[in-house]
C-alpha cells in the first residue's frame, strides 16, 4: 500500500471549535503547499479535512467560508482490505487518513491502491 507521510500533507491548524475555514486563509494555505485535500488539525489530532470539490461547492453557492467535514472515513494502519473496500464502494472518496489514537500519520490516496 502506498502512503503520503505526514510530512507531505497540507494541514491548517485550528485553535478553537470551528465549523468552517475562510477562502482567504485557504488560498494562502493551497498556494504554499498544493494538495486536493486540506487537513484541520486541533491539538495535534485530526479534526476534519477540506477538499477542492468541498471549495468548488462552497464557492458555487457564493460562500466566504468552506465548511470543515469532522464526520471522515478513516482507517487504522493494519487495515490494508478495508481501505480497498472503501476506495471501490465510495467513488467520491479521494483519500484515506490513517489513524491511530486520533493521531493522523498518513494518507492513502484513492488512485495510489491496487483493486485486484
Amino acid at each position: 500500500m502506498v502512503y503520503k507521510k505526514y510530512e507531505e500533507l497540507t494541514i491548517i491548524k485550528i485553535e478553537d471549535i470551528t465549523e468552517s475555514i475562510a477562502f482567504k486563509t485557504l488560498a494562502k494555505v493551497i498556494a504554499a503547499k498544493p494538495s486536493n485535500v486540506i487537513y484541520c488539525e486541533r491539538s495535534g489530532k485530526l479534526a476534519g479535512m477540506i477538499s477542492m470539490g468541498d471549495i468548488a461547492r462552497a464557492h458555487d453557492m457564493d460562500l466566504d467560508t468552506v465548511s470543515i467535514n469532522k464526520q471522515f472515513t478513516y482507517i487504522s494502519p493494519d487495515e490494508y482490505m478495508k481501505a480497498k473496500h472503501i476506495f471501490r464502494k465510495r467513488k467520491k472518496v479521494n483519500a484515506l487518513p490513517v489513524m491511530r489514537g486520533g493521531y493522523c500519520w498518513a494518507i492513502i490516496p484513492g488512485g495510489m491502491i491496487c483493486y485486484m
